[in-house]
């Protein structure tokens, strides 16, 4: 600004002693025509011996002196004309240069602001997609070692499948999902038959659904649960059964029974178990690719209307009620909820390998699910610094689902439903899939388990700015040094 004041005070100045210098010409030129008319007149009196009086009195009779008169203020006004239109040529000169500065400055100052706000939001955007990265890396990996601790307790004890309940599982799920920040955890067996089926209901659900109380005991001190702790003591519903909104007809395997959760809240009068998720019009379709890609597959959003399904709005109101028990009155429970489904598999040759991810597909059986739910807003938390404010974050599925969420600073606003960027910065958007970013987003990652799939519905992430982001690194400046 200092040197764009200093061009200015520059060029009022040069114009100001141009008009002055202009001015100065054309009083002399004045006095140059009436000193020659005033030689004029005395020399023509002194050559005819009649005074200048004398001489103008003559001409009103002859017109003589009238012409000369005429000739001269012609003369004069000719010289005034060409001073004048000088005048302007040379203001006219002085503007250009001066609009020329400005243009000048505005360019550069222009150019400046622009380079600034690009690499900000590169910088940022960077930022962006190596916090999903590390979030991603963090809650599989938790999720991983709490699988495996499962896979490890059930070949210590010769636990068949599906016919294995963790002990302490309440205690040990509540960590990983204070550490994930995850909503909820929840275990479903895989029961392949008809035979498995009935034993699982005549007599092991009844046998040992102790963990629904002891869950209960845990919840109700655990200070990451956010929802009801009030709930009373649990109380055996005698139905074990498995269910989906009725009982499950037999003849229709394989069946995944939800086993243990945590928290544990239960469906109205239904028991907190034993609820056929591959069933379910929005998990049914991702549970079934996990088990035949032996790969950790993401739902659909769980909490989204689809209008191809006809009972979609009360499967999403079920659901957001279900949410709003877990997050409380002040928790988003309407915002997009997903679940990330781990195939718990076992080596069909029994040998002692625990670790899913050394499991060929052809030699190993997925035996269990364990479906994480999370909200995508837990994969935003605290990305960016105090300040920087206005980043757009886009998620979208190959399924047609698309939401968008706003950064500013250390806080995440979710904006709706849709891709909601502003089209005017499509060319500086940024994209990578979500399968991508778990292992490349920081080029460090800690999980080793299953592959997240990149074929069942993958997501991917794209990162915009916005004019709020924008007026920080632009100002009128450019435009005040017009």
């Amino acid at each position: 600004m200092a040197l764009q004041n200093q061009e200015n005070e520059k060029n009022d100045s040069a114009i100001l002693d141009a008009m002055m210098k202009v001015d100065q010409e054309l009083e002399d030129q004045q006095a140059s025509v009436n000193s020659n008319s005033d030689r004029e007149a005395y020399s023509s009196s002194h050559d005819t011996g009649v005074s200048p009086s004398t001489e103008i009195s003559n001409s009103r009779g002859t017109g003589a002196g009238q012409d000369d008169d005429s000739g001269t203020m012609s003369i004069a006004h000719t010289e005034n004309k060409a001073v004048l239109l000088w005048k302007l040529v040379m203001i006219l000169v002085l503007l250009t240069g001066a609009v020329g500065v400005a243009f000048t400055v505005f360019y550069y100052v222009s150019n400046d602001e622009e380079a600034d706000f690009e690499a900000a939001f590169i910088a940022n955007s960077r930022k962006v997609f190596e916090a999903i990265g590390d979030s991603l890396d963090v809650k599989l990996a938790a999720v991983d070692i709490f699988v495996t601790s499962i896979v490890s307790y059930a070949k210590d004890t010769n636990k068949t499948w599906p016919f294995v309940t963790l002990p302490h599982f309440a205690e040990k799920a509540s960590k990983v999902r204070g550490l994930s920040h995850a909503m909820a955890i929840t275990q479903m067996q895989v029961v392949w038959n008809d035979d498995d089926r009935r034993m699982w209901e005549d007599s092991y659900v009844q046998e040992n659904e102790w963990w629904v109380q002891e869950g209960i005991d845990i919840q109700r001190s655990d200070p990451a649960f956010d929802g009801d702790i009030s709930c009373p003591d649990y109380v055996p519903h005698g139905d074990t059964s498995i269910w989906y909104g009725d009982d499950v007809p037999f003849n229709d395997a394989p069946y995944i029974p939800t086993w243990q959760s945590y928290p544990v809240l239960s469906f109205g009068d239904n028991p907190p178990y034993n609820t056929n998720m591959i069933m379910s019009p929005k998990r049914g379709s991702a549970i079934k690719a996990a088990m035949e890609l032996h790969e950790v597959t993401i739902s659909r959003v769980l909490n989204k209307v689809d209008p191809d399904e006809p009972t979609s709005p009360f499967y999403v109101r079920a659901v957001n009620e279900w949410n709003a028990r877990h997050v409380g009155t002040d928790g988003e429970a309407e915002e997009p909820l997903v679940q990330f489904l781990y195939p718990i598999l076992v080596d069909n040759a029994d040998t002692n390998q625990v670790k899913m991810n050394q499991l060929h597909p052809d030699n190993s059986t997925v035996v269990a699910i364990m479906a994480t739910s999370f909200f995508w807003k837990a994969f935003l938390e605290n990305t960016l610094p105090e300040g920087q404010r206005g980043i757009n974050v886009v998620f979208e599925n190959s399924c047609g689902q698309a939401f968008t969420y706003s950064l500013d600073g250390a806080e995440t606003n979710y904006r709706g439903e849709g891709d909601r960027h502003n089209p005017r910065f499509d060319a500086m958007g940024e994209t990578f899939s979500v399968s991508e970013l778990v292992y490349s987003a920081n080029g460090v990652a800690t999980y080793t388990g299953l592959p997240l799939s990149n074929a069942y519905c993958p997501y991917s992430v794209s990162v915009y700015p916005s004019t709020t982001f924008e007026s920080n690194y632009k100002s009128d400046n450019p435009i005040i040094s017009l």
